[in-house]
This record gives C-alpha cells, sequence and structure tokens, in this order.
C-alpha cells in the first residue's frame, strides 16, 4: 500500500509538471518564439504524459496481486466458514445466493477492490497537490477550487445514498434469482411429473423481470448523478476560466499561470470524477463484500475440544435428555422436550411430517446447530454443552437430505455415514 501511495504521489508530480510544460509550449507560441523554446517544453510534456499513464500500467501491476490474495483468501474463509455453521446456514442464505456469492461475488468483489482503493488513493493525493500548486500561482482561484470541492463531494453523497438504495434492493433481487434458479433445477423431474413445470417457469421469469427492473432504476440513478457530477465540475472550471479572462483583461495575472489553472483545473476534479464513476460501476462489488462480511462475522459455537479422542464403537452411547432449540429471531421453539438415546451398531430412523424438526434435529446431532442450554447432551455418559466437538465430528459423514432424490415417503431421508456402516434417519 505504501508502494502505491508513492506511485500515486509521483503521478500527480507527472500531471503538474505535464500542465505547465504545455502552458509553457502554447505560451512561446503564442508570443511567435523560436522553434527551440517551444520543442523543448514539448518535449518535457511529452515525457511527463507517458510518465502518467506508465505509472497508472505501475500502480495496477503492483495491486493486483494484493488483491488477488485478498480475494482469495476471502473466497477460502468464506467456504471454511460455511463449513463450520453447517447446513443451517445454508438453509438459511439460500444455496443458490452462497454458490453465487462464494464465485461471482467474490470475483466482484476482487473487481470492487481493484478500482475503489487506487481511486481512493489518487482522490486522496492528486486533487490537495494540485490544489497547492495553484496556489501559489494565484491564491484567489485556489480558494474557490478548495471551497467548491466539498460542495461536489455533497452532491455526490447524496445521490449516491441514492443509487445505493436502489442497488441494495438490486441485488436483493439477485439473490432471489440465484436461489430461484437452483431450487428449479432441483425439483425440474418433479415438477415435470406433476405438471408444473410451465407454471414455475412464469414463476422464475418474473422473479428474473424484477431484477431486469431494478438494475434498469439503479443505471438511470447512475446515470443521473454522472450527468450531475459533470455539470457541476465543468460549471467550476468555466467560472474559473471566467474569473482568469477578467484577470487577464485587467493585467492582474500573466498568460503563462493563467493558462497552467486552466489546463490544471479539470485535472483537479478528474479523481472524484473516476471514483463516481467506479463507484456506481462496482456497488455490486460493494454489496457482495457487504454479504461476505456478514457471514464470516457470524459467531461460531464455542468450547469444540471439550470431547477427548472419541470413536463409535458397539458399546457406544448417544443421549440426548430433554431438549429444546429454538432458532433466533424466533419465539416459538424448533425442538421442545426432546429426549433420544442411541447406542451401538443401529439404524435409527426418524419420521415426521414436514415442519416437524426432523432436519433440527439432525442439525443438532451432527454438531451444526446447538441445544438451547447446557447439559441436555451425553456422549458415554460425559455431559457435552452440544455436539460441535471435533473429535465427535470425525466420527460421521454428513449428507444434505437436499442434494438427493426424494422418494414416495413423506417423510425426508437423512444419513449419517460412518465406516462402512450406514446410520439412516427415515
Amino acid at each position: 500500500m505504501v508502494i502505491l501511495g508513492i506511485l500515486v504521489f509521483v503521478q500527480a508530480v507527472a500531471v503538474i509538471v505535464q500542465a505547465r510544460f504545455l502552458s509553457v509550449a502554447i505560451v512561446n507560441l503564442w508570443n511567435l518564439e523560436p522553434l527551440n523554446s517551444i520543442l523543448e517544453p514539448g518535449i518535457i510534456f511529452a515525457v511527463a504524459f507517458l510518465c502518467r499513464h506508465l505509472l497508472t500500467v505501475a500502480e495496477n501491476r503492483v495491486f493486483f496481486p494484493f488483491v488477488e490474495k485478498t480475494s482469495g483468501d476471502m473466497r477460502e474463509k468464506l467456504m471454511a466458514k460455511i463449513f463450520h455453521l453447517g447446513p443451517a446456514e445454508i438453509e438459511k442464505q439460500g444455496t443458490g445466493n452462497i454458490v453465487t456469492m462464494a464465485l461471482e461475488g467474490i470475483d466482484k468483489v476482487q473487481t470492487y477492490l481493484m478500482l475503489v482503493i487506487i481511486k481512493i488513493l489518487d482522490m486522496s493525493i492528486t486533487p490537495w497537490l494540485i490544489l497547492l500548486y495553484i496556489l501559489f500561482l494565484r491564491w484567489e482561484q485556489a480558494i474557490f477550487l478548495f471551497i467548491i470541492f466539498p460542495v461536489i463531494i455533497l452532491f455526490m453523497v447524496i445521490l449516491g445514498l441514492a443509487a445505493q438504495s436502489k442497488a441494495d434492493r438490486q441485488y436483493e433481487g439477485y439473490q432471489r434469482l440465484s436461489n430461484h434458479f437452483v431450487d428449479t433445477l432441483r425439483g425440474l423431474s418433479t415438477l415435470k411429473q406433476l405438471g408444473l413445470s410451465k407454471r414455475y417457469a412464469d414463476n422464475v421469469y418474473d422473479v428474473s423481470e424484477s431484477y431486469r427492473k431494478e438494475t434498469m432504476s439503479t443505471l438511470r440513478i447512475a446515470l443521473t448523478s454522472t450527468f450531475a457530477l459533470d455539470f457541476f465540475t465543468t460549471l467550476s472550471i468555466a467560472v474559473v476560466a471566467v474569473f482568469l479572462g477578467f484577470g487577464l483583461m485587467d493585467g492582474k495575472v500573466t498568460l503563462l499561470p493563467a493558462l497552467t489553472i486552466l489546463v490544471l483545473a479539470p485535472e483537479y476534479f478528474l479523481p472524484i470524477r473516476n471514483f463516481a464513476n467506479d463507484y456506481h460501476a462496482t456497488l455490486n462489488g460493494k454489496n457482495a463484500l457487504s454479504a461476505v462480511l456478514e457471514i464470516l462475522n457470524e459467531p461460531e459455537v464455542g468450547d469444540t475440544d471439550k470431547l477427548a479422542d472419541f470413536k463409535w464403537q458397539a458399546d457406544a452411547n448417544l443421549t440426548l435428555k430433554h431438549m429444546n432449540f429454538t432458532y433466533p429471531n424466533t419465539d416459538k421453539p424448533a425442538l421442545k422436550d426432546v429426549s433420544v438415546s442411541i447406542s451401538g451398531m443401529k439404524k435409527v430412523g426418524i419420521i415426521g411430517a414436514s415442519g416437524s424438526g426432523k432436519s433440527t434435529l439432525i442439525n443438532i446431532i451432527g454438531g451444526f446447530l446447538a441445544p438451547d442450554q447446557g447439559g441436555q447432551v451425553a456422549l458415554n455418559g460425559h455431559e457435552l454443552p452440544h455436539l460441535n466437538q471435533k473429535a465427535w465430528q470425525k466420527n460421521f459423514l454428513y449428507i444434505n437430505p437436499k442434494s438427493v432424490s426424494v422418494s414416495r415417503d413423506t417423510g425426508t431421508k437423512h444419513r449419517l455415514l460412518r465406516d462402512k456402516r450406514i446410520t439412516r434417519f427415515n
């Protein structure tokens, strides 16, 4: 980041040098100076111009490995977090949303970081160096540019908030579309058997159409804010040009500093314009970053090492005693006063109507959810706060019921595989 800041600083200096010697060449040409007096500043201008754009390439090359590593680490942390949170988190977020977030979402985060951070550094360094240089040339124009800068930022913030709210709704629509698409693929064969495939296709169309409308609404706000920003910056440059013209007519300023200020004025506003354009272009990346960080910051169950080295054997016993479980933000418990005892190498079935708590119970046994109170779970007589124990989870393999076909039974099938034996929950 320090190297990137240095490159941006040098680039700002190159912008000032470029403007200065371009103005010198034009003034010498205006004054009908010899060709040599025009050639030298012209060459310096060309070198500064070339350095400026080469530094842009260097900034991207320096920053890209950092962004790539950050986004890659974020994807790994996201997958590890989802694994630790278990299938309950996937059901909460939606499978399509999780898949989209881990693939396209992280790519959008990478684009967001790549574009926005460099623009923030540019906006934090370049305008102030230019303003300082203009201050030495003519303080009146420097004060005007200094005052108008926060006014433009204020308009950008107001329009940006409107675009942000639109982009939030667009991203929610994108999540719904992802979940609908995955659900459609999962249930396509069942929908065809029931003759409902066309009706569900209309549902997918409605969701995609809603997403299209939200996208177009966001684009309208983005275009409006871009127009407003361009209008105010152009108006500000025009005001500077008018006052410089009056100064030239009154003899208060010479042509060289006036032309230099006029050339630097657009460069003064360019970083904020670039930032605004890239901000609207990367709003989905910003929303994806917020969604990823929300999952990464979700609390995990502690005390995962309460169980020593353990292996399920013929004399092993798992007991749930008067267990209760309530999902967050709900008042009614999903499981209430449930007692279960499982011993040895058996096939155990759990049968119940939809919504009766079969999946919740399996998630508790798998250690993906914790009971409301400790002391309600015991393994071989040893009380545990929950079954999210590393030694316990090494003994089985969990297969999500939604990843297998649904049979004619009304109950959902769950399977726990351990070694070469299968414990089945029907």
